[in-house]
């Protein structure tokens, strides 16, 4: 009798669980603030936010395609996998890779809103609508893209394949969402997230990168990567769609991870220019809850900044 090929997934899954979740003093405290960080987040707007769960919503952000995934995995496990002696099969195939399956798109657009809200709770925080609420609809728009795409993926099924683009108009709606949100996205990396202001002569104070052109190379990169959404238009039909997801993950985590770089970096020059720790490690846990409260201080920082442009 040979063992199923359900289980395998099952056991590499308890696996990571046993790590995460053990009592063992291997790397506990970074655990435990991971797990505070992420409920803090999950719980949004209830927590005041700080840059550490900005930081890890961001992640989440870059995580949908991954949360969908954990999405299938409970559905088939619990819907579709069943075993008898042994043996493996489905009782209801299919049911979780529908398109109809709306509970996918929904856990998809969770990081969005966790964002949502945390902008939502700065803004009643500090009453500073710039940069709060126009951050909030960046995230609005990304729940929009998630919308059109989900229609749009259900109107394919439902036409024909040879039908005109027009006759389709949801499908253009998505694209016009995708590229607002692309192009809003992108600025935001830029002159927010990452503080970059090349066209002034002067050099920022704190830049860890002494060769300019580095930054310049993040933001050719990072334009680029924000519109490799385009590339399911270029493959459409050329592609299996499994594939074609997982070029897109793999760009987002090059992406991502770029992101991450430069977002600390001018995290560090916040922290600089106001001589305070910056509050995203965990042994600054205690300087964190001080910070706390002066919520307002850097968003005001940025809000002058970016005022006087």
């Amino acid at each position: 009798m040979g063992v199923s090929e359900n289980v395998i997934p099952l056991v590499v899954l308890g696996m990571f669980a046993a790590f995460f979740f053990n009592p063992s003093p291997f790397l506990l405290s970074a655990r435990r603030w991971v797990a505070r960080t992420i409920g803090r987040v999950v719980t949004s707007p209830f927590g005041v936010e700080g840059f550490a769960e900005s930081f890890i919503g961001d992640q989440l952000v870059s995580l949908g395609q991954g949360l969908q995934d954990v999405e299938y995995f409970v559905c088939f496990y619990t819907l579709e996998a069943q075993w008898k002696m042994g043996n493996s099969y489905t009782t209801q195939p299919g049911v979780c890779s529908s398109s109809h399956n709306t509970l996918s798109p929904l856990v998809a657009a969770l990081p969005s809103w966790f964002r949502f809200a945390q902008c939502l709770r700065c803004y009643y925080d500090t009453k500073l609508a710039f940069p709060h609420l126009v951050n909030a609809g960046k995230y609005s728009a990304s729940i929009f893209v998630l919308i059109f795409t989900t229609l749009n993926t259900i109107q394919r099924e439902q036409i024909p394949v040879n039908d005109q683009v027009l006759d389709r108009p949801v499908y253009l709606l998505w694209i016009l969402c995708a590229v607002i949100n692309s192009c809003y996205t992108f600025y935001w990396d830029v002159y927010m997230d990452w503080g970059l202001e090349l066209h002034k002569k002067t050099r920022p104070k704190g830049l860890k990168f002494h060769h300019i052109t580095i930054y310049y190379l993040a933001i050719v990169e990072d334009l680029l990567l924000r519109f490799a959404w385009s590339i399911t238009i270029a493959v459409d039909g050329l592609l299996e769609k499994e594939i074609t997801l997982s070029i897109l993950a793999a760009a987002e985590i090059f992406r991502r991870f770029v992101w991450n770089v430069f977002r600390v970096e001018d995290e560090h020059v916040i922290s600089y220019k106001f001589r305070t720790p910056s509050p995203w490690l965990p042994k600054h846990e205690a300087d964190f809850e001080a910070s706390r409260h002066q919520p307002g201080a850097i968003a005001q920082h940025k809000n002058n900044d970016h005022s006087q442009k």
